[in-house]
């Protein structure tokens, strides 16, 4: 760690922190910690942790048949998918945390922003705008995953971010952690819930061996052999609209579960989850929806520091009901390898991905879409490639 010491710091921690004067301080630091700027207080109860990431990707899908599920023709494209800054810290002690993330290349630029208080490892309460705890690798950052883009079951079944309060801590020496709370329910387009019902969600983790961090791209052996099991829940009640044509808005029922484990030992890393989803519309005539996906993948460290090859197989059936017309032909699975290139650890990571995905759909022969069908398959090619550098 280098230190370098300035005079204007207690300046700029004033700008920050109005209550927090010159006259508290007599020297502030500017460090240069793991790759990132801090900026702290002499007594480090005013910290600011200054950083951000880029994302720069190029992507190439080759899709064998044209079909909706799929990409309708052959691309080659380049795309900054993040520039984010992120600003974490403490304030008025190291008790009151924050976090504020930003991306400039989103139409959604504001990312994260919360307060978070904690009392020990037990407990801490944070509220602003988060990820809700449901399933591992939707919560996982988007910097940390094994592949360019997380599994077609979790992108499809599980919820992003949104405004609410929740509760974690970590319990018998830190081997089960909790997480729960209360949001909104209306998603990252909305800022205020427009009705009564709130969604809930949870989620468990037992680690008997030790802890397991929340992050697949590894460029170091595990310290052992670790297992985590856990389990996560959602429920929701949200608006369909007025389907009735009674001038009245209707709900549906949203529950949603998913179980995961994670294995770790020597350079070999192994993850996957069980996620399931069921609808059930509040409107006479209209069927409930189920849904269902899993995903499996593996790490393995061919050389420390420098690269990981990795294997993945997802599959999503969006709808699980046996239907005669057809619309129970739509699993769509994925094949994907690639391979971490760690240039500078994780914060300068080149990333490589190979998808195959393959899209049931039903091919009705010139019939009416109540009669016979077979089962056809769209397949996509998908290269992709991806530079990270984090600060």
């Amino acid at each position: 760690m280098k230190k370098v010491f300035f005079g204007v710091a207690p300046i700029v921690l004033a700008l920050f922190f109005p209550d927090f004067s010159a006259a508290e301080v007599q020297i502030g630091e500017l460090m240069v910690e793991d790759g990132a700027f801090v900026l702290s207080s002499q007594d480090k109860n005013f910290l600011m942790n200054i950083g951000g990431r880029l994302q720069f990707r190029y992507w190439y899908a080759d899709p064998e048949d044209d079909h909706p599920f799929v990409t309708d023709e052959e691309t080659s494209s380049f795309e900054l998918y993040q520039a984010r800054l992120a600003l974490r810290g403490n304030a008025f002690g190291k008790s009151l945390n924050y976090f504020l993330q930003l991306d400039f290349q989103s139409d959604k630029n504001l990312k994260d922003a919360y307060l978070a208080y904690t009392w020990g490892d037990y407990l801490t309460i944070r509220g602003g705008f988060f990820r809700p705890p449901f399933t591992r690798q939707r919560i996982t950052t988007g910097a940390g995953l094994l592949f360019v883009r997380r599994s077609i079951a979790v992108e499809k079944l599980a919820i992003g971010r949104d405004y609410g309060i929740m509760a974690d801590g970590k319990l018998l020496g830190k081997h089960l952690v909790y997480q729960f709370g209360v949001w909104n329910g209306e998603g990252e387009d909305q800022k205020t819930n427009d009705d009564k019902y709130m969604l809930y969600s949870a989620r468990l983790q037992l680690m008997p061996f030790g802890s397991i961090r929340r992050i697949e791209a590894r460029d170091k052996e595990a310290d052992g052999f670790n297992v985590l099991l856990g389990g996560s829940f959602m429920y929701h009640k949200p608006d369909i609209g007025d389907v009735e044509g009674d001038e009245e808005v209707e709900y549906a029922e949203d529950f949603r579960w998913s179980a995961e484990a994670v294995m770790t030992w020597w350079r070999i890393y192994l993850q996957g989850e069980y996620i399931e989803k069921s609808i059930d519309p509040d409107v006479s005539g209209m069927d409930k929806i189920d849904s269902a996906g899993w995903y499996a993948q593996a790490g393995f460290l061919a050389i420390p520091e420098k690269l990981q090859l990795a294997a993945r197989y997802s599959w999503l059936n969006p709808n699980t009901d046996d239907c005669d017309d057809g619309s129970d032909a739509d699993i769509v699975e994925e094949i994907s390898v690639g391979a971490n290139f760690f240039l500078r650890s994780y914060r300068l990571l080149l990333q490589t991905t190979y998808s195959l995905f393959m899209t049931e759909y039903p091919d009705y022969m010139g019939l009416d879409e109540t009669g016979p069908y077979e089962v056809d398959n769209g397949i996509e090619h998908r290269f992709m490639a991806q530079l990270q550098l984090i600060i």
